[in-house]
C-alpha cells in the first residue's frame, strides 16, 4: 500500500486517530508521518507505531467462513465473525501482546468487591508471574514471589 499522503512510498505506518467519535485511519511513509510530528524514536518502537516488518506479511490469510483477509482486518479493524479468531490466531495472539501486554482478559473487580475477591485476584496475578518467572528461569525473582504469595495466603488464613 502506498502513502495516503505523498502517494509515493510505501505506507508503513498506520496512523489511526479518534475525534468526536470520528475514527480517522491514514497509512503513511515515514517521511509524511514525521511531517505529522512523530520523531524518528516514536517510530521505530513497533508497539505503539504501527510499523510493520513487511507491509503485506500476512495478505494469503483469509477467514473460511466470512472470507475476511488479514489486511482487510487490519485496515478496519473489526473481524467479521467469530471464526476469524481461529483463523488468525498466531497474528491476534502477536497483535495482543503488543497492545494489551497480555493474551488473557482478567477482568476488573468492583469496587464494592470484598477484600477476599480482590486478594485472590491478586493471588492469582502473583502465581501467573511466578510461572512466568520459572519459565525464564528467574530464581530469585520466583523465591520473591514465592514467599509474597504464602505471606498473603496465610493472611487470608487467619482472617477467615
Amino acid at each position: 500500500m502506498l502513502c495516503q499522503e505523498c502517494g509515493e512510498k510505501p505506507a508503513v505506518v498506520l496512523f489511526t486517530q479518534i475525534a468526536n467519535d470520528a475514527k480517522t485511519v491514514l497509512h503513511l511513509c515515514v517521511e509524511c508521518a514525521e511531517k505529522r510530528g512523530f520523531s524518528a524514536a516514536e517510530l521505530q518502537d513497533k508497539a505503539f507505531s504501527g510499523i510493520e516488518d513487511e507491509p503485506s506479511q500476512h495478505g494469503e490469510l483469509v477467514c473460511l467462513k466470512c472470507a475476511l483477509s488479514y489486511d482487510d482486518f487490519k485496515q478496519s479493524g473489526r473481524l467479521g465473525c467469530g471464526q476469524c479468531y481461529t483463523a488468525f490466531s498466531e497474528q491476534l495472539e502477536v497483535l495482543l501482546k503488543k497492545v494489551h501486554g497480555s493474551t488473557r482478559h482478567v477482568g476488573k473487580v468492583p469496587s464494592q468487591a470484598s477484600g477476599e475477591t480482590k486478594v485472590r485476584r491478586d493471588l492469582l496475578h502473583l502465581r501467573q508471574m511466578l510461572r512466568e518467572a520459572i519459565k525464564k528461569e528467574e530464581f530469585e525473582e520466583a523465591a520473591r514471589l514465592r514467599d509474597k504469595i504464602r505471606l498473603m495466603e496465610r493472611t487470608v488464613r487467619n482472617d477467615n
